[in-house]
């Protein structure tokens, strides 16, 4: 019997065996090599935005992400030449589920799931407003993230320079827009609340002051 796997971020000590694993996944005559997704490109989303799978024997899986910056999105250019729809207001503060490959003997366990789940959770810890990704034609992986909660969006033709289609999925994390930061109180409303819930801790601290100035008037006097 196998055992699970455990998920964690990233290491970069994981690169050498990432890269021997995405060649084998990814490697001359795969849709995605050929559309000139290199494997520097992957080494770089994996030490920004990596997840791995590890169990007794090794790496046996390995995930990235790319987060929407100001300069670049790949959901942008993707997006351009698609109609007009509500789901593009989430564009701007995004994440993209880009490259997840699986050892053939842990395939179907499970691991790919898992893999999604722990980046969909971290796009939601840093506030994205949505998750996106492109499911090959032929891939199996719809349904995948059909079972997650993403909602198919269109189907985008000639997604590889070899002519296959993908399907463009997303699920919202919250309403698009930037994301709103609380204001930080000022000392005044520090008082206020302070006041409100916990009088007695308020006059404490306004007897302990007074009774440090009263000690040090009677040391300068």
């Amino acid at each position: 019997m196998l055992t699970k796997p455990a998920i964690r971020r990233s290491l970069p000590s994981d690169a050498a065996i990432a890269e021997a694993l995405y060649r084998r996944a990814f490697g001359p005559g795969h849709a995605w090599w050929s559309r000139g997704i290199e494997c520097s490109n992957f080494l770089t989303q994996l030490r920004t935005l990596g997840w791995v799978a590890e169990g007794p024997e090794g790496l046996l899986a390995f995930a990235t992400a790319q987060a929407t910056t100001e300069r670049y999105s790949l959901m942008h250019g993707l997006a351009a030449g698609l109609p007009e729809a509500p789901w593009k207001a989430y564009l701007r503060d995004s994440w993209y589920l880009s490259s997840v490959a699986v050892e053939p003997k842990h395939q179907r366990l499970g691991t790919a799931r898992r893999l999604a789940e722990a980046r969909i959770e971290a796009a939601r810890q840093a506030g994205a407003a949505a998750v996106f990704v492109s499911c090959l034609e032929g891939s199996g992986t719809v349904s995948l993230y059909t079972a997650l909660g993403f909602v198919a969006l269109e189907q985008v033709e000639d997604w590889t320079a070899t002519g296959e289609s993908a399907q463009l999925m997303f699920m919202p994390l919250r309403a698009p827009g930037p994301r709103m930061v609380p204001a930080r109180p000022s000392f005044g409303q520090h008082l206020v609340l302070l006041y409100m819930n916990q009088p007695w801790l308020l006059a404490g601290l306004a007897l302990g002051s007074l009774s440090t100035a009263w000690v040090v008037l009677r040391l300068v006097s």
